[in-house]
C-alpha cells in the first residue's frame, strides 16, 4: 500500500480482542467498589442511605463510596442507554461528562447552620466543596489509568492482514486510544504514532497522560457557593481541544509536508456517521490521498 495515514478508534482494540469496552471499564470499577455490575444505580438515596463516611485511597484513586457516587453518575447520565450496554461507545460516555447529576451529590451533605439556627451557605458551600473532591474527574482518570495497565496484560489476536498493511516506515498513524496496541503487538515505531488523548505505557521511557473529557462548556444555575464548584467540575471535565491541537501541531504540519497516498480509517464510532463525514469533508480538501473505511 503507498505511504498511508492511519487513523484507528477503540474499534481496533476490540477487533483485537481487548477488553476496552466501556462497559468492560464499568465492570472494572464496580468490582472494586464491592458493586454488583448487573444492576443500574440511579437512585442516590438507595445507593447511600446512612451518612457517607469517606476515607482517601493510599494510592489517591477511588475506592469505595468514591466509586459509587461515579457509578451513580455514569447511570443516572443516560436513560437511552444503559451504563451496560455493550455498544455505549467511549464517545458517548465522554459527552455524559457534561451532563452529569453532579447536583445531586452536592446535595447530599446536610445542610450547616450558624449559632442562631439560621442557614450557613458558606459552611455548606465547604461541605460541597468537600463533596466536590469526591466527584473528580482526576480521580476517575486514576481509575482508567488502572484498568488500562490491567488491558495492556492481555495479549491480543493480531490481524495479519492488518499488520501487513501497517508496514511502511513512512506510514503514520493517529490513534484515539489509549493503549499501545500498534507499538507493543504490531511493532509500529513510536515515532510514527501520534495518540491524540495520550496513552499509558509502563515499557518505555516516553512519557504518558492521559486526556479525558468532554467538550461542551455548559453553565450551572446553582446557588452560590455551590456554583463556583460546580463551575470547577465542569472546567475539569472539558477536553482541552485547543491544547490538543497546539500540542500535536507538528503532527499536522506533517502530514502536509508528506507524500501520504491514502487516509485509512479504521474502527472509528460506527455509529456516528458524522464522523466519517467529517473526515470525507477533511479529503475534499486534501485531494492527493484516497479514502478508506474499514470497521
Amino acid at each position: 500500500m503507498d505511504d498511508t495515514l492511519f487513523v484507528l478508534g477503540n474499534g481496533f482494540d476490540i477487533h483485537s480482542c481487548l477488553p476496552t469496552r466501556f462497559c468492560q471499564f464499568r465492570k472494572f470499577v464496580c468490582e472494586r467498589a464491592d458493586i454488583n455490575p448487573g444492576r443500574v444505580y440511579n437512585d442516590m438515596d438507595k445507593l447511600f442511605p446512612e451518612s457517607m463516611n469517606f476515607q482517601q485511597d493510599p494510592k489517591g484513586g477511588l475506592n469505595g463510596p468514591y466509586m459509587k457516587i461515579w457509578i451513580y453518575l455514569l447511570d443516572s447520565a443516560s436513560k437511552e442507554c444503559s451504563a451496560y450496554d455493550p455498544d455505549k461507545y467511549w464517545a458517548d460516555f465522554e459527552e455524559d461528562l457534561g451532563g452529569l447529576p453532579y447536583e445531586d451529590v452536592l446535595d447530599q451533605p446536610e445542610i450547616q447552620f450558624d449559632s442562631e439556627g439560621d442557614e450557613d451557605p458558606f459552611q455548606t458551600g465547604e461541605a460541597s466543596q468537600s463533596m466536590e473532591q469526591y466527584i473528580s474527574v482526576n480521580m476517575l482518570t486514576k481509575e482508567l489509568r488502572e484498568w488500562i495497565e490491567n488491558v495492556e496484560e492481555t495479549s491480543p489476536e493480531i490481524d495479519k492482514n492488518l499488520a501487513e498493511r501497517f508496514k511502511g516506515h513512512n506510514n503514520m498513524f493517529l490513534s484515539f486510544n489509549y493503549t499501545n496496541t500498534l507499538e507493543k503487538w504490531y511493532g509500529i515505531d513510536y515515532t510514527q504514532v501520534t495518540h491524540i488523548h495520550g496513552f499509558v505505557d509502563n515499557e518505555t521511557q516516553v512519557p504518558d497522560t492521559i486526556i479525558f473529557g468532554h467538550k461542551d462548556n455548559d453553565s450551572y444555575n446553582m446557588p452560590a457557593p455551590s456554583e463556583e464548584y460546580m463551575s470547577d467540575i465542569d472546567q475539569e471535565t472539558l477536553k482541552p481541544v485547543l491544547d490538543i491541537i497546539s500540542k500535536h501541531e507538528y503532527f499536522y504540519k506533517k502530514i502536509m509536508a508528506s507524500n501520504l497516498k491514502s487516509l485509512f480509517l479504521i474502527s472509528l464510532v460506527n455509529t456516528n456517521i458524522s464522523i466519517k463525514r467529517s473526515w470525507q469533508a477533511i479529503l475534499r480538501a486534501c485531494s492527493f490521498m484516497d479514502l478508506v473505511f474499514q470497521k
